[in-house]
């Protein structure tokens, strides 16, 4: 074969393969139509049909009962006792009678109570000064019940960001086994032209050799890339309470471009991607096709816009002023600080609860009492009183005990400053892994395109044996490597942007 008709048919071969690679990776570029299961739809299912918010949302309904019996305490108590007695022998009365000319007295006995009779006796208890262990008790029951609807909203935010996670990296993953995919396409096509050229003479067998190999790890990491893509289904699946084996066809999602973080954003994160009609909108109002293009230009960071030719904000002023209103904005707002502010108040309400058994207890009592007895005129009585009882010495227990609430308290709101403090720092971390984020994603994104221009010239420079076959294997491995970070990139910006959300608890 000429070398001219050998470098048309090397031509051939690479629009071929290039054009099946462009078909794999449109397929399987963020921003594609993909009709399929949202986020939002994910958020839903997990939240009807988890397991541990499940467990987060009965012990708020607890909570809630909780207040309802402490308020029920100011409430009149009505107890009733019913029973019927037999006795060995007749209740008697024995006394003796001494008369008036009588040597001795005489004795006399008579019953005075029935040998089985019935007993019933129904008491109200009316409440008048308890030593405000009811007002404590209450206060008590309604910050345990904040803590409790606390927890359930931070059970709540902790399953969407991991349902957020499980998605995307099941995006993230179908991308990685589509590109380890083309790249098989592509080694395959590059055996061929070194096949070709070894039956010429003038490739040589240790070319193909390595060609082979070279092949062989590429479908060995389509291979694990499955394994990938199954396991990361798997976990998704468990999140939502579905059969682990179930497939997942996903929604792709888009970088949003007006991200700027507050708590008026109503949560919502990145969002599906846009596209009508396999079109699409990028950052700067140009409409793209789907079927040919990466993903839409990285958004600015939420502070301000970048500097021109950087996609992160600099360091500086705006930078710490924007994450100082981030964290303000996260110390306000996290669930975990207002669980535990309402634990110490829970623990400070028990105190005094203990301590008010040492204070008088005061009542009204009212009842209605019923005998069964043959020797009483009535056996029917209604009777009136006004109780007060006083415990006057306990060896120290009440006092102990409300002391080692108090110590319960203080360790409650120790715990809420180190929270405050480690909400700080997550604050600041994730704001500034999701500006490395970006940058690193506008980086990648150019790479990208370098990286098949100098795999597409490799190859046609090793066509005409300028170049050994070593450099296109490089060439062919910078480029799997370069797609790999790209869509690691892409990903990672959505994933830091739900982390800084969840950070804010604004999931």
């Amino acid at each position: 074969m000429s070398r001219a008709r050998r470098r048309r048919a090397g031509h051939v071969a690479c629009l071929a393969m290039a054009a099946a690679a462009s078909i794999a990776l449109a397929i399987g570029t963020p921003g594609a139509v993909v009709a399929g299961e949202t986020l939002q739809d994910a958020w839903a299912i997990a939240l009807g049909s988890n397991q541990g918010l499940q467990a987060s949302q009965a012990g708020a309904a607890s909570a809630r009962q909780g207040v309802a019996a402490a308020r029920a305490e100011r409430v009149p108590t009505v107890t009733t006792t019913n029973a019927y007695t037999w006795l060995n022998t007749t209740p008697t009365f024995k006394t003796s009678l001494a008369l008036p000319g009588a040597s001795t007295p005489i004795n006399f006995s008579f019953p005075f109570a029935n040998r089985d009779f019935f007993f019933s006796s129904t008491l109200m208890n009316i409440p008048l000064y308890a030593g405000g262990r009811i007002a404590s008790g209450i206060d008590a029951a309604g910050a345990q019940a904040t803590a409790a609807r606390a927890e359930e909203t931070t059970a709540a935010q902790d399953l969407k960001l991991d349902v957020a996670q499980a998605y995307l990296n099941i995006l993230r993953v179908e991308k990685l086994l589509l590109l380890a995919q083309t790249n098989v396409t592509s080694l395959e096509s590059h055996q061929r032209d070194v096949s070709n050229l070894f039956r010429e003479g003038v490739a040589r067998r240790t070319d193909l050799l390595s060609s082979q190999v070279s092949l062989a790890r590429a479908r060995q990491r389509v291979i694990q890339a499955t394994n990938d893509r199954d396991v990361a289904r798997a976990s998704y699946n468990r999140l939502l309470g579905r059969p682990l084996t179930d497939p997942a066809s996903l929604q792709e999602m888009a970088i949003r471009s007006d991200a700027a973080i507050d708590r008026t954003s109503g949560g919502r994160g990145p969002e599906p991607s846009g596209e009508r009609d396999g079109v699409r909108r990028t950052a700067a109002g140009v409409e793209d096709s789907a079927a040919s293009k990466l993903p839409s230009a990285l958004p600015p960071a939420p502070s301000a816009a970048p500097p021109a030719g950087d996609t992160a904000a600099a360091p500086g002023p705006a930078q710490d002023a924007e994450i100082e209103r981030l964290t303000a904005i996260a110390l306000s707002s996290r669930s975990e600080l207002a669980s535990l502010a309402g634990q110490a108040q829970a623990y400070a309400a028990q105190a005094r609860v203990a301590e008010s058994v040492r204070k008088p207890q005061v009542g009204l009592v009212g009842g209605f009492t019923y005998l069964e007895n043959d020797h009483l005129t009535r056996n029917d009585y209604w009777s009136g009183s006004f109780a007060a009882s006083w415990l006057l010495c306990d060896g120290g227990r009440s006092s102990r005990r409300a002391e080692s609430l108090r110590l319960k308290e203080a360790q409650s709101l120790k715990q809420r400053s180190e929270a405050a403090s480690r909400i700080a720092l997550s604050v600041r971390s994730t704001w500034l892994s999701l500006q490395s984020a970006r940058s690193a994603l506008a980086v990648a994104r150019s790479a990208t395109r370098q990286a098949d221009e100098n795999l597409r010239e490799t190859r046609d420079r090793y066509r005409e044996q300028v170049v050994n076959n070593t450099e296109v294997l490089d060439a062919e491995t910078l480029r799997l490597q370069t797609y790999t970070d790209y869509y690691n990139a892409f990903y990672a910006v959505l994933l830091e942007q739900f982390r800084l959300r969840r950070a804010l608890c604004a999931l």
